[in-house]
């Protein structure tokens, strides 16, 4: 058992690595996510300096910790987004259009390769459709970029869940009972879709009335109040068969753009403009620790053998079709990149927007879940892609990095050219 004192240190450690990484990032060209996943693959499953076997606490603890971490984020993401820099036909179309694709293709690779049962094949083809929903928005939080287009790639992250996790479920449901209703499909996607966005809605409207009720009491308190408010929200949802993550980014959502919705909400949250303020300050460091230790948490529950050439080659297989459907799309997105060169910051943020990591891990479990026998196939395939797909987006920064830095070299030295 590792050492309370030892444990201390190694705690801060990764706060301070964390901090590093992300505030010398167009320095060091290196995003965090990698970095601190990588931490927690060499804590857990390579060194065992923290037990992660399927009967640990760490295992055990999952369902609350992941929870909790996306709680935060998206709340954080949700306040930070204007709604008017989405069109959202626009980045539906090219979220589904694109997931969906990239589900069927990936599904079929997987049951060509490794022979698993079709259903499950398709299952883990779909938990890895879309980009993840924990990875992206907060690698995009430093990301220089037009507004609109990193209003969009975080829309992408966080809808595609309606995708990388409900397809899962119906499949691995209709494995297990054989018959599966569209009635039951139906109502599986009004509870992520309209249920949520309801709830978020209304859970806005009633803490902006509590705020400005007992400003005067809760003005001090006002961030660890909506926090746990933040909370409450996410875990009436899930009570209630709406989506919690969805529920607490409209939540956010709402609270960051009453003021820009017109006349009736700006005066509704009149008097609390410091509220929101002091709340988004917060959350921004609270968010930056969470989502810290959540990648470290994501490393280590990898449960992967290096032994197994046949799942690194079809994992690194699966990668490449990922990364070429995306290409294959973005035109999609073009009246959204501001820069047209080949290799500006936005189309290389575009472009290696691929890292993989909530949706994948939690499929991995739902077999297991529903009384099934989990093939080491399919737990490979999953905890594998998610590797080497942060492992591209980490490439891609570093190259967005790089182009950005060149930019602002080439932008300070034209001047220089006219002057002369």
């Amino acid at each position: 058992m590792i050492n309370v004192n030892v444990l201390f240190v190694l705690l801060a450690g990764i706060v301070f690595l964390g901090y590093i990484l992300s505030e010398l990032f167009y320095k060091l060209k290196i995003a965090s996510v990698l970095p601190l996943m990588l931490i927690g693959l060499l804590l857990g499953p390579v060194l065992h300096v923290i037990n992660t076997s399927s009967s640990s606490t760490v295992v055990k603890l999952v369902p609350y910790i992941t929870a909790l971490a996306v709680a935060f984020i998206l709340f954080d993401v949700g306040m930070r987004i204007r709604i008017s820099d989405l069109d959202l036909a626009y980045a539906s179309r090219f979220t589904f259009m694109l997931s969906f694709a990239t589900g069927l293709v990936l599904g079929f690779a997987i049951f060509i390769s490794t022979h698993m049962n079709v259903l499950l094949s398709f299952a883990a083809g779909f938990g890895l459709a879309g980009p993840s929903v924990v990875v992206i928005p907060v690698i995009l939080r430093s990301a220089k970029i037009n507004q609109k287009l990193k209003t969009t790639l975080n829309f992408e992250s966080i809808v595609v869940d309606s995708v990388t996790l409900i397809v899962p479920i119906i499949l691995i449901e209709f494995l297990v009972l054989k018959n599966v209703s569209l009635h039951s499909i139906a109502s599986m996607i009004e509870g992520f879709f309209i249920g949520s966005t309801i709830l978020g809605i209304v859970f806005a409207f009633f803490w902006v009335f509590l705020l400005k009720t007992f400003k005067e009491h809760s003005k001090d308190y006002s961030w660890m109040l909506t926090i746990s408010m933040v909370i409450a929200t996410y875990g009436v949802a899930q009570a209630v068969g709406a989506n919690g993550a969805m529920t607490v980014f409209i939540f956010g959502l709402m609270l960051g753009n009453f003021p820009y919705l017109g006349k009736w909400l700006a005066e509704y949250t009149k008097g609390i403009g410091a509220v929101f303020e002091h709340v988004s300050q917060y959350q921004k460091e609270i968010t930056f620790f969470v989502s810290t230790f959540f990648f470290v948490y994501i490393g280590l529950l990898f449960q992967i053998s290096v032994q197994d050439y046949l799942l690194l080659a079809v994992a690194l297989g699966l990668t490449v079709l990922i990364y070429i459907l995306r290409l294959l799309f973005l035109p999609l997105l073009e009246k959204l990149i501001e820069e047209k060169d080949k290799d500006s910051p936005e189309r290389i943020a575009a472009r290696y927007s691929v890292a993989r990591g909530l949706s994948p891990i939690i499929v991995a479990t739902l077999p297991a879940a529903f009384g099934l026998y989990t093939p080491p196939a399919f737990i490979g395939v999953l905890f594998l892609s998610v590797l080497f797909t942060n492992i591209v987006t980490t490439f891609g920064m570093y190259k967005f990095a790089g182009a950005v830095s060149k930019s602002a070299g080439s932008s300070q030295k034209e001047p220089a050219k006219k002057a002369v």
